[in-house]
């Protein structure tokens, strides 16, 4: 159950650790879309601006014309009316021109008079001639002036389309652009949720596991019938080295064997600390001793093996109800010497230090219960033990 429960957390923190690095890709990408689309928006700014001014060119150029058409039509009518009175002038020199002439000549005292007549004539249709030349040149300059205005027109109305055709293609790439970032955001928000909704779970889990890590000891408290059921082989255990009773009075012997490496190495006290592996904390419910690999274990206290076998995070377990009302535990046994139901006596052999079931590292997970609690068991022991503790906790759990 716990090695499931590992991997499960194993899976979820490598899911959380790929969500967590793609968060900043999305984030990367959706400021370089975000920056490409102010500027896009500025030029299409611009080339609306542009379209405007233009068209603003265009009225104004409409404008000049229709007062140049004006101009011009004016023109062509004092054109038309001093053609018209140059016709008259001419049909009547052509109707009383002789008559006229002779009049003018006997009518005339001198020549002074004559010349005078002459002079005035001439000096008449010298006028007709330049009024008809100035008008003449009038007309053409306001053709000319129309045409020039409805070229630029015509320029200015080409500049305007090449400008829509800019906007219209800068609006479509700006349109891209926002969907592209709408999209890219709706992934990153679906990012974000799975992340919460893994770390959720991944909290989940830890929570399950810690409270699967107090050993299933609600499942194991009193009676027979609640202890674990999975057994293990019983294997051959040396007798150990040198067995050490506290002068405490309390008749409890310290449960490694005193000679082996490590035996009075604290790892991990009673209380709340990080669970094994680094998944959360959980309420340690003992005290963990750190010695070497396949250390002897003893019985801290006389009593009956009342459970002998696999007990969760425990791994190999050993339960003996000893004779003054506890029951002592002793977790992550390589090996197990002693079988459900028999009895121990204290100092006697028990199994092996090992590191099953959830554990980091060899270590005896040595714990105490009275009834439904679990208790301090370095409270059995005199300073003749206590005093030769060393510690390094956390160290295997």
């Amino acid at each position: 159950m716990f090695k499931k429960s590992l991997s499960i957390l194993s899976m979820i923190a490598v899911l959380i650790l790929v969500l967590t690095s793609l968060t900043p890709v999305y984030g990367d990408e959706i400021s370089d879309r975000q920056a490409k689309i102010t500027e896009l928006s500025q030029k299409v700014t611009d080339a609306n601006n542009r379209v405007q001014e233009l068209n603003r060119q265009i009225s104004a150029t409409e404008a000049q014309i229709e007062t140049t058409q004006q101009d011009l039509e004016l023109a062509e009518v004092k054109r038309d009316k001093q053609a018209s009175d140059l016709k008259e002038r001419l049909r009547a020199i052509y109707m009383y021109g002789n008559e006229g002439y002779v009049e003018i000549f006997f009518s005339s005292e001198n020549l002074t008079d004559l010349l005078t007549y002459y002079d005035l004539s001439k000096s008449v249709m010298s006028a007709d001639k330049t009024a008809e030349q100035e008008l003449s040149d009038t007309l053409q300059e306001i053709k000319d002036k129309k045409q020039q205005l409805e070229d630029d027109k015509a320029a200015i109305e080409a500049a305007k389309a090449e400008s829509e055709t800019v906007q219209s293609s800068l609006s479509e790439e700006l349109a891209a652009n926002k969907d592209i970032v709408e999209e890219m955001e709706k992934q990153a928000s679906e990012q974000e949720a799975a992340l919460i909704a893994a770390q959720n779970v991944q909290t989940a889990t830890q929570d399950q596991s810690s409270d699967q890590a107090s050993d299933s000891s609600s499942t194991a408290s009193s009676g027979s019938s609640l202890l674990p059921t999975q057994t293990a082989p019983v294997v051959s255990v040396d007798t150990p080295d040198e067995v050490v009773s506290t002068d405490s009075g309390s008749g409890w012997v310290w449960p490694i064997d005193a000679g082996a490496s490590n035996a009075f190495l604290i790892t991990s006290l009673m209380g709340t600390r990080e669970s094994p592996g680094g998944v959360g904390s959980s309420d340690h419910g003992g005290t963990d001793i750190g010695a070497a690999y396949g250390s002897t274990i003893v019985a801290a206290q006389s009593g009956t093996v009342v459970f002998a076998g696999v007990n969760g995070g425990y791994g190999n377990c050993v339960m003996i109800d000893t004779v003054d009302g506890y029951r002592i535990v002793y977790g992550h046994l390589a090996s197990i010497g002693v079988s459900s139901g028999s009895w121990v006596s204290a100092g006697q052999s028990v199994g092996l230090v090992g590191s099953t079931g959830w554990s980091t590292g060899a270590h005896l997970h040595f714990e105490v219960r009275s009834g439904d609690s679990k208790i301090n068991g370095l409270q059995f022991y005199g300073n003749d033990i206590l005093s030769r503790l060393s510690y390094a906790l956390d160290a295997e759990e």
